[in-house]
């Protein structure tokens, strides 16, 4: 199991209730493969017996993970009339626990269900439950000859997205000489990117968001900025060039020229832009950078009529952008296509 870890990125844990198909003693192994700590399981038999659903009436022989504790919330006290949810402390990455239920159907609460009627069981787990972005898991139950085992797999199915603490614009000129230097901080408004190289006031709007990412576990092996698109112009297509600072949770002029290049993706007029930033994320958090920043930039245009431009949504104009694992993105309508160097 420890080599399947390695190999899935996606594996969160693995479920394993062991056979024969025929034998009525129902005790679940979990052995946890995320590298977080596992806080809650909920186990939900109502599409298995064929679709007729089991009910779990009790919880029994409960061994926690050797770091932690295991704590029946339900059914607890009471015979069950569905669902298993069990808590955790200290259930750490390759660790392990266990516990026996008696599967039941509504009408009979002395039905006696078998390691194979347990198939289709659906198994869900979350991650690091006292942070955002913590990791949500699923996988259901299916037995295997071969193994003589029921197994279920559970892979990553989201991660809560995060919302900027800070949007707007940076600009340098119109009211002031366009040299390089910025001289307005444009707060409460879209998240333009616009260069005008014009002889009647010059300007360059260079767009900022910036993300807390102090919580943020980024355990996906994508992680998308979403960039929904406010309003643009043309001519099309035109070069948005993405750049990459630690942020400091505020807008200020020195985020005109805060960055590194990190890619560029050509604008086509789509509505929804999606760039994977996951190595931007996993660098800053493993330095433990709070704060992640980006900075737009396009090229400069000689066009007098404030164009092209692209103007994204933000915590003023909704919606804003958001930092979302890739898995956990609907899909847009159109999307641009971002490129490294």
């Amino acid at each position: 199991m420890t080599n399947q870890a390695q190999t899935d990125p996606n594996l969160c844990a693995i479920v394993v209730l062991p056979g024969p198909a025929s034998s009525f003693d129902i005790r679940f192994g979990i052995f946890n493969v995320a590298a977080d700590h596992l806080d809650f399981l909920i186990m939900d038999s109502f599409r298995a017996l064929g679709g007729e659903s089991l009910l779990h009436q009790s919880v029994f022989g409960t061994i926690a993970p050797p770091s932690g504790t295991l704590t029946v919330h339900y059914p607890s006290g009471v015979p069950g009339k569905g669902p298993v949810v069990l808590g955790f402390t200290g259930f750490t990455q390759f660790e392990s626990a266990a516990f026996n239920t008696d599967p039941d159907t509504y009408d009979n609460p002395d039905f006696g269900a078998t390691v194979l009627d347990l198939d289709q069981t659906v198994i869900e787990l979350v991650y690091a439950s006292d942070v955002s972005g913590g990791l949500r898991c699923q996988g259901t139950l299916k037995f295997d000859p071969t193994l003589n085992a029921s197994i279920a797999n559970i892979v990553q199915v989201s991660t809560v997205s995060i919302d900027p603490v800070v949007d707007g614009s940076i600009r340098d000129g119109l009211d002031f000489p366009k040299d390089g230097t910025p001289d307005t901080v444009l707060e409460n408004s879209v998240v333009q990117v616009l260069n005008v190289e014009r002889a009647v006031q010059p300007f360059e709007d260079r767009g900022i968001i910036e993300f807390d990412i102090s919580n943020l576990r980024p355990l996906s092996t994508q992680m998308d900025l979403v960039l929904n698109v406010f309003s643009s112009k043309g001519p099309f297509p035109f070069r948005v060039d993405v750049f990459t600072y630690e942020g400091h949770g505020f807008l200020s002029l020195a985020d005109f020229n805060a960055g590194t290049f990190f890619k560029s993706f050509e604008y086509s007029g789509e509505s929804v832009i999606k760039v994977d930033v996951a190595p931007v994320i996993a660098n800053l958090r493993s330095s433990g950078k709070a704060f992640a920043g980006f900075n737009f930039r396009t090229v400069p245009s000689t066009i007098p009529s404030n164009g092209p431009f692209v103007a994204f949504g933000s915590l003023e104009f909704p919606p804003a952008a958001q930092l979302r694992p890739d898995d956990a993105a609907a899909a847009p309508p159109a999307t641009a296509s971002a490129r490294g160097p």
